[in-house]
């Protein structure tokens, strides 16, 4: 319902049990002269915010329970000099409130709540790398009264768990002859400080490094390198990375509906407990338009049937497209728990503070006071975007579909609605099962290089250590290429081979 710019001073929504959303702005009503459900779900705005009003109502007003107790923890270390840990989830759970939020950059926390107890439990990914202390707190509210409590959190190490994890994930489209944008994503999931490098192989025949921040440490053709070092247990760094693309009139030629790859990995100094989130591909479509605010399942159109009940990658992009700054921003995404779980759901990133709800299965991203200039007027402070992780349900079928939308709220602007991001699990094709017999390595053993051959053309090739680990990624579209193994020390490796027909996993021995 939008009564903005009418010419009414009092509104009676008590009926309307199933209203959503109610836009008052530019109208002379006001909280006093306003009878409506109590409705959790509700998004509520008037031109005049008197909170007093209500206390002891239920409905949402910019994603907040409007009453008068909350909750938060000032700081989650085991004294006030130790560091904040951003993007921990948090659970409530009550007879008035129940549901999930995360630590935010800072590592505080909080939940508007009305009377009673409530149990709150910090739930990180994996829990058997940490210890909580306590392991959870009861609070108790016994009226409502305006009160706060604080609970803090003692976060420890249990065990020696190193844990990285990688996501490329694109800011914006890349169209034709314009700049694309990407963010690389690193968090740190174990209880270590870590060391190490992140490595992007990206087409640099249709494309053209520009910049990034930080800068590149090393960089050879189709290949950027930065070196990170003390990334703290749960802290999250972003690279920011910039690249043209090729007009159709160059050669070679970028055209709409061609496709870019990127094979985004890192490694550590030390061994790694999930190597498997080391190693992020992403493909993007190239367009001539699009809408600014979207989302996108990083995984694709199409899923692997091997990865139903995994995780799965959304990204989350907002634009300013107006005049003016938009002060507060609410992202709204209700979760298909048919396809999903819910409990999974994790925050990697956001690009400005944010503050996030969880309940049922209705997830609010929060942006208050962001203040998001025009991108008009500034191009690159004017976008903005939320990375999140959830799984898909193990009962899930191939030919299943998994499917999201979001909605965004930009002050009393009526919510814009994203795109459907919309997958199917499914066999891609003939490439992830069939061998190429034609791929041979040689010499092998081998002193400085190594040429790979095929009858087909060789898409991708990834030298592996004997513990698993990516070294080097290179992506081709040829049927020989020579790989410089000099400077690696002696022992196994193997090569996985990557052709337009099958692929292929051979041992290689490196000696003197």
């Amino acid at each position: 319902m939008n009564c903005s710019g009418n010419m009414v001073s009092s509104l009676d929504f008590s009926n309307l049990i199933n209203l959503q959303t109610l836009y008052c702005n530019n109208s002379d009503v006001t909280a006093s002269n306003l009878e409506m459900v109590d409705n959790k779900n509700l998004y509520l705005t008037l031109p005049i915010l008197d909170l007093s009003n209500f206390a002891t109502w239920n409905f949402l007003l910019w994603g907040k329970y409007i009453n008068n107790i909350v909750i938060k923890m000032v700081n989650n270390g085991c004294d006030i000099s130790d560091i904040a840990f951003p993007y921990i989830k948090v659970k409530i759970d009550g007879m008035s409130n129940s549901g999930n939020t995360f630590t935010n950059s800072g590592g505080n926390y909080n939940f508007y709540t009305q009377t009673g107890n409530f149990t709150i439990t910090p739930e990180v990914e994996n829990p058997s790398y940490f210890n909580f202390s306590p392991p959870n707190a009861i609070i108790n509210f016994p009226i409502v009264d305006n009160s706060t409590q604080s609970q803090n959190f003692c976060v420890s190490a249990n065990g020696f768990h190193p844990d990285l994890e990688i996501v490329l994930i694109p800011i914006g489209v890349a169209r034709p002859g314009f700049d694309a944008n990407y963010k690389i994503v690193l968090k740190n999931k174990g209880n270590q400080l870590l060391n190490g490098i992140v490595n992007l192989i990206f087409d640099d025949v249709r494309t053209d490094f520009v910049s990034s921040i930080p800068v590149v440490n090393n960089q050879q053709t189709g290949s950027l390198t930065w070196n990170f070092s003390n990334l703290h247990p749960f802290e999250t760094r972003a690279i920011d990375l910039v690249l043209n693309l090729n007009t159709p009139i160059e050669n070679p030629p970028l055209n709409s509906g061609d496709i870019l790859n990127f094979i985004a990995n890192t490694s550590l100094l030390n061994e790694e407990g999930t190597p498997l989130d080391n190693t992020f591909e992403f493909s993007q479509t190239v367009v001539n338009s699009n809408d600014p605010n979207d989302k996108s399942c990083l995984e694709g159109n199409t899923i692997t049937p091997e990865d139903i009940g995994k995780y799965v990658h959304y990204n989350i992009n907002f634009e300013n497209v107006g005049t003016a700054d938009a002060i507060n921003i609410v992202i709204k995404d209700i979760i298909d728990t048919t396809m999903f779980d819910m409990n999974s759901l994790q925050l990697l990133y956001a690009s400005h503070p944010v503050e996030t709800k969880i309940a049922g299965n209705k997830v609010e991203f929060i942006f208050e006071n962001i203040n998001l200039p025009p991108s008009i007027i500034d191009p690159i402070g004017g976008h903005g975007n939320v990375l999140f992780k959830i799984k898909t349900l193990p009962t899930l079928l191939v030919g299943d579909q998994i499917a999201n939308i979001a909605n965004i709220y930009f002050d009393y602007n009526a919510p814009i609605e994203t795109n459907e991001a919309r997958s199917t699990f499914a066999t891609l094709n003939s490439l992830n099962f069939v061998k190429d017999q034609s791929i041979a390595v040689a010499p092998n053993p081998a002193k400085n290089n190594v040429t790979v051959t095929a009858k087909s053309n060789i898409k991708s090739i990834q030298l592996f250590d004997v513990q698993g680990r990516i070294l080097q990624t290179i992506l081709e579209n040829k049927n020989t290429y020579t790989i410089d193994i000099s400077n690696k020390s002696n022992g196994i490796y193997f090569l996985k081979v990557t052709t337009e027909i099958g692929s292929s996993v051979e041992k290689l021995v490196k000696e003197n």
